[in-house]
């Protein structure tokens, strides 16, 4: 049996009604238990019409609606750019992708309104809805623990959100042999632009470890000369980067201090530098070299090349992280930063029982030994 998927008119405002009580009435999918009074309901619709807002219908043969997707915009002002999607399908209807052929529709439409983000709130038990609109796009943004109370039962409401227009997103690929060829090049380059002030470049951070998923962007780590409070203080390398094209940003002074650091915090200062735009996108760190910020890129990056096991772990974690915060940075450091931490001290072992030194490889793949990870 055919089903038409088209904007919803005037007339289908007592055939939508229904559905969405009929859809209600199960008490598990929507927000509310029945459906709105007729009036109510041809209000709604009305106004979605008159917006010319993304709102798509479900027809089969006989004409009934048998599902819907609606991508409401908001209307105050500072909220216009997000839109917040409700839909749902009658039960014997399901099953046959138009859920997907519906938001499909009205995601298409708020891309040509000019819609920067579509949001929406699914219940965590709605396993088939949340990976419908995993595969469309959305990312989860929140979890509100036991939000609703119905029927004597708990359930938590996702928040998820998709972007319609470009956003920077904290996104896990899996590792690209390319990788170290265009670390390669780009520490050239660097060579070039800065010769002798830099006493060494490295590839670091996870596209460094062979194997390791990761974010597609090339860490390098440019080490200075140790000049104390003058280190960072001479403009003349700093200028040579800009006249290059690197894109300074001048906030980005320091990294994360681990617990238990007993230095001073010039330990943990640094520069950063971005790749120019025309460029292969990259993060250039420049830090003192011997000071332990630049030791703990070093050692980190060779412990995991020689335990795959926690190089490995470590990608899970990274996954996740990105499944549950791809557009919030702020937490998607807060989070990786204490994991960093943990590891850290496992390569802290690690590099005790190996003696390694900051040579830029690891001195022999010597993996910690399991007695090691098990004790305390």
């Amino acid at each position: 049996m055919e089903i038409e998927i088209r904007p919803i008119t005037e007339r289908d405002i007592p055939g939508f009604r229904e559905a969405v009580d009929e859809v209600a009435r199960e008490r598990r999918w929507l927000g509310a238990v029945e459906g709105f009074p007729l009036e109510v309901t041809r209000g709604f619709v009305q106004g979605l019409i008159e917006q010319g807002a993304p709102a798509f219908v479900a027809v089969n043969a006989q004409g009934d609606v048998v599902g819907w997707c609606d991508i409401q915009p908001r209307g105050a002002e500072g909220f216009r750019h997000l839109a917040e999607l409700g839909m749902g399908v009658r039960a014997p209807w399901r099953g046959r992708g138009l859920g997907r052929r519906l938001a499909e529709a009205a995601i298409a439409r708020a891309r040509e309104l000019g819609l920067e983000k579509v949001q929406l709130d699914v219940y965590a038990s709605n396993l088939g809805a949340i990976a419908l609109y995993e595969r469309l796009g959305f990312v989860r943004e929140g979890n509100h623990a036991r939000a609703r109370l119905l029927d004597g039962a708990h359930d938590d409401v996702l928040t998820m959100g998709l972007y319609l227009t470009p956003v920077r997103e904290y996104r896990i690929v899996p590792y690209d042999p390319a990788w170290p060829a265009q670390a390669a090049a780009l520490i050239d380059q660097l060579r070039v632009v800065l010769g002798a002030r830099a006493m060494r470049i490295d590839h670091i951070g996870s596209t460094a470890v062979p194997g390791l998923a990761a974010k597609d962007i090339i860490d390098l780590q440019v080490s200075l000369p140790e000049r104390g409070p003058a280190t960072f203080a001479e403009p003349e390398w700093v200028a040579a980067l800009i006249a290059a094209g690197f894109v300074h940003r001048p906030e980005n002074t320091c990294d994360h201090r681990p617990p238990g650091a007993d230095g001073p915090d010039s330990d943990w200062e640094k520069r950063f530098f971005l790749t120019p735009p025309t460029q292969r996108r990259a993060h250039i760190h420049v830090r003192a070299l011997g000071r332990p910020n630049q030791q703990y890129a070093l050692r980190f990056r060779d412990f995991l090349r020689a335990n795959p096991d926690a190089a490995e772990a470590y990608a899970r974690f990274k996954r996740v992280l990105a499944q549950h915060h791809a557009h919030d940075g702020e937490a998607y450091v807060s989070i990786k930063d204490p994991v960093f931490d943990i590891l850290d001290q496992l390569s802290l072992r690690w590099a005790d029982e190996l003696g390694w030194q900051a040579d830029g490889e690891a001195a022999a793949p010597v993996r910690l030994r399991k007695p090691r990870y098990c004790e305390g």
